[in-house]
């Protein structure tokens, strides 16, 4: 899960999306106990580049300041079982103020 909430090079998707045996969100952000039940969280990804170069500054460079090179479990979004990849719509994320 942890893993997932980071930007990787290898998805250049509008969206990243994975689903989960666990309810991870909740527990991340609600302190909830960890719940067994399956889950598909998705999230915008921020860093889309092609260029490599361009890639790691985005997410290295301005990316630690910006937060872009992850997303916190608070703004993950939930898949409904209906709907599929390709008619999700995707909510910007709003850029974190640290």
């Amino acid at each position: 899960f942890q893993v997932f909430l980071l930007t990787t090079r290898d998805n250049k998707e509008e969206a990243k999306i994975e689903s989960f045996d666990y309810d991870w969100k909740n527990f991340f952000v609600n302190n909830i106990p960890l719940k067994q039940t399956s889950k598909t969280y998705y999230y915008k990804n921020r860093v889309r580049e092609e260029d490599s170069t361009a890639w790691n500054y985005k997410v290295i460079w301005y990316g630690r300041r910006s937060h872009d090179y992850k997303c916190d479990p608070e703004d993950l979004q939930e898949e409904h079982p209906k709907e599929t990849k390709d008619d999700l719509h995707v909510e910007p994320l709003m850029p974190r103020m640290h």
